[in-house]
């Protein structure tokens, strides 16, 4: 009887073992890959600048409610970028330049309206 509880401590021993081995062990970003989200939405303006703050590793799109998905950009959030980044906006026609940056964690984004009538929306 000493034999056969041994074995079966050891054998959920083992299971156990094995079971903590083979779930899958990678980092997390919290918010982060392609689908993530910040919302935030500057509304239509003619002028002025739009400023947003990302707390949270990722990358995350944005567009134009005005011209849609075809006047979009992305913005990656990742430690060791910039403290913060700047985009124009309607500068060479219905587009942000550049339409693709990156900031650090608590780092943030100014858009600045160059020409046109735009937004700078998320998602």
């Amino acid at each position: 009887m000493r034999t056969t509880r041994i074995g079966l401590v050891l054998l959920v021993l083992i299971a156990a073992i094995a079971l903590s081995c083979s779930k899958k062990s990678s980092p997390t970003q919290p918010g982060g890959g392609g689908g993530a989200t910040e919302p935030f939405d500057s509304g239509v303006f003619s002028s002025g600048v739009f400023v947003h703050t990302y707390n949270t590793a990722g990358t995350f799109g944005y567009h134009c409610t005005v011209h849609g998905i075809a006047m979009s950009g992305s913005v990656t959030v990742a430690t060791g970028m910039p403290d913060s980044n700047f985009v124009n906006i309607g500068q060479s026609g219905n587009s942000y330049s550049p339409s693709s940056i990156s900031v650090k964690p608590g780092g943030y984004i100014k858009w600045t309206h160059v020409s046109g009538t735009h937004s700078v929306t998320s998602p």
